[in-house]
């Protein structure tokens, strides 16, 4: 896939996406462009749909209606796909995996090749200790397999990082460093896609939101829009107002 390629396309394109679940939930006609080099936030309650729609951009559930682009391939297309990195909400690596062996493992599967020095350095800004790349995942606390997971996702190098919770897990200072880097990938021209239940961090980071709200999407636009529209005291209580709003759907 040329470079020219991939410029002339949205990184992510969503036509008309619904996508039944059992449970009454799911995405009813969603539509949504993502620009490259663009940090989009998710934003919902709990079940609004934000892990389901991640998962379909991987064609990892069958929509059943609508269409997903990535960098204007199908997302059914191998080669779209080979173009993301991904963060699932509840990383478990193997409890018996080293963290090196981890990274190495998932950098093979994206085709690159793990340098120790750039996963330390990497450590490093996420506030993990590089010893702990000898440690089997087992060993390492929830916010340590985290910081491994998205070290994996950074050192990809891939052009589309999807991102569910990202901070799930993260203390203080490993947030403060997950946010340079999220910002850093942004400059290099890089697209983040992130699901967040913290409205702070998705005021802090994201050039654009799009908030899900019973399978419909309500809103998509900058914070500074969001506020615009609903009022309120800043971008939290302007998405509970967006929420409860019956109007409100893009």
């Amino acid at each position: 896939m040329t470079s020219a390629f991939l410029d002339s396309h949205p990184a992510i394109r969503l036509m008309h996406v619904c996508k039944r679940r059992p449970d009454g939930t799911g995405l009813i006609d969603l539509s949504l462009s993502v620009p490259r080099g663009e940090i989009f936030a998710i934003a919902g309650l709990n079940g609004a749909g934000k892990s389901t729609l991640l998962k379909c951009i991987l064609d990892l559930g069958v929509i059943d209606g609508g269409s997903i682009e990535l960098f204007g391939l199908p997302h059914r297309h191998a080669r779209s796909r080979a173009q993301v990195a991904f963060l699932p909400e509840k990383f478990m690596p193997l409890y018996y995996m080293r963290g090196h062996d981890l990274l190495r493992y998932i950098l093979a599967l994206h085709g690159k090749i793990y340098r120790e020095a750039e996963a330390r350095q990497m450590c490093e800004e996420l506030d993990l200790d590089p010893e702990s790349l000898g440690h089997e995942a087992r060993q390492l606390s929830k916010g340590m397999n985290q910081k491994l997971g998205l070290i994996a996702c950074f050192l990809s190098d891939k052009p589309l990082l999807l991102l569910d919770e990202p901070a799930s897990g993260l203390d203080a200072r490993a947030r403060a460093g997950l946010k340079k880097r999220l910002r850093a990938l942004r400059e290099a021209g890089r697209t983040v896609v992130f699901s967040s239940h913290h409205l702070g961090d998705v005021a802090e980071l994201a050039d654009r939101v799009g908030i899900i709200h019973r399978s419909r999407l309500r809103f998509a636009g900058t914070p500074a829009a969001l506020c615009a529209r609903h009022g309120g005291g800043g971008v939290e209580q302007a998405f509970l107002i967006c929420i409860t709003d019956p109007a409100s759907v893009d």
